[in-house]
């Protein structure tokens, strides 16, 4: 009613005016169809608009709730897809190209796990350590070091090697990569690129001419009371896509040492 209220007193100032002008009478008709043309067409187009925002409002009520069911990782079983590789066996690695295909192949020798760093040997130097943590408390309440001795060869590859191509799955006892729980990325490398240049960015590189083998060990400090080891795998290829990838179940020894 209040919009009709209105269009009626849009009217009546263009009858007033109309007269106080003294303008003909054809010349008011025609300026009162106009103005009354305009005022008809902005309620229709505002009628319109509130249609089409009734009807998003409609639209928008029906789909609350359905964005949490969009999200549907695809669930990769290694057991199914013959996925698996024994430890000490040669796996290759193809990456994607569309020229020569570069290959390297590696061969995991050996896997332990430590409670303490000074019983694994290693240059703890050469630990990963952003946050500049006390490298002799990173272990303890469950948190130990998995190391693993493996044999890196470059056969067609003409860029370095990066050694974030191994990384660790965790596995359901069905086959099943987990969606739900990932372990942590590379916490050591003995051959890190650190070494040389000092740039933490080189961290997980290093030169490899074709042709070269070399023995390397990868560790990572990982929370046993989060991962079960015997669930743990080895993914040889974790940056590629999982058609590429290979997975070895680790011969854990465990604190050797003692």
């Amino acid at each position: 009613m209040k919009k009709i209220h209105c269009i009626s007193m849009a009217t009546a100032v263009c009858i007033i005016s109309g007269t106080m002008l003294g303008g003909s009478h054809q010349q008011f008709d025609n300026k009162l169809l106009s103005s009354t043309k305009k005022v008809i067409d902005s309620e229709k187009n505002s009628k319109e608009e509130n249609k089409n925002l009734n009807n998003d409002e409609k639209n928008y009520g029906e789909d609350v709730g359905k964005g949490d069911e969009v999200f549907n990782p695809k669930i990769f079983n290694i057991f199914e897809d013959n996925k698996i590789a024994q430890m000490g066996s040669v796996i290759k690695l193809e990456l994607p190209s569309d020229d020569v295909k570069p290959i390297s192949e590696y061969k995991i020798n050996s896997t332990d796990v430590y409670s303490s760093l000074d019983e694994s040997n290693i240059d703890k130097s050469l630990i990963l350590n952003n946050n500049n943590e006390n490298v002799d408390e990173m272990l303890g309440n469950g948190k130990k070091l998995l190391l693993m001795n493996v044999t890196i060869k470059n056969v067609s590859r003409d860029d370095d090697i990066y050694i974030s191509d191994l990384g660790l799955s965790y596995l359901e006892k069905n086959g099943e990569i987990s969606t739900t729980k990932f372990p942590p990325e590379i916490k050591y490398f003995s051959e890190t690129g650190y070494n040389k240049d000092g740039n933490w960015k080189s961290y997980y590189k290093f030169p490899l001419e074709k042709g070269e083998s070399k023995n390397v060990e990868v560790g990572w400090i990982i929370d046993t009371n989060e991962f079960d080891l015997d669930n743990v795998y080895v993914c040889i290829g974790s940056c590629t896509s999982y058609e590429y990838q290979n997975f070895v179940k680790l011969d854990i020894v465990e604190d050797k040492n003692k």
